[in-house]
């Protein structure tokens, strides 16, 4: 889906679709306990709307940064495994 332009226009339609969602999932959380993360952000006038009723948010540099750490310390947790892959894939491990 293409959408080029401000989502000014759709924040009432958001909003009204988050709320929903979230309270077919009973969620009971406050939006100040949540974190709005608008992936296709641009002005920021969506993430803006959702700042203003509590929610953090999180912005694409945010998010990228918290994926990479995440990665980083599955990377960590699992390095027996990477050193196994590097072994393999240099073709220091016969049989696999």
């Amino acid at each position: 889906m293409n959408y080029i332009g401000s989502k000014y226009s759709l924040i009432d339609f958001l909003e009204a679709s988050i709320d929903k969602t979230l309270k077919l999932c009973n969620e009971t959380k406050k939006p100040s306990e949540m974190v709005f993360a608008d992936l296709f952000a641009g002005t920021g006038v969506v993430s803006g709307s959702f700042k203003k009723q509590g929610y953090k948010r999180l912005n694409k540099k945010q998010l990228k940064e918290a994926i990479s750490s995440k990665n980083l310390e599955e990377i960590k947790e699992n390095s027996s495994e990477r050193k196994k892959f590097k072994r393999v894939a240099l073709g220091g491990e016969a049989g696999i």
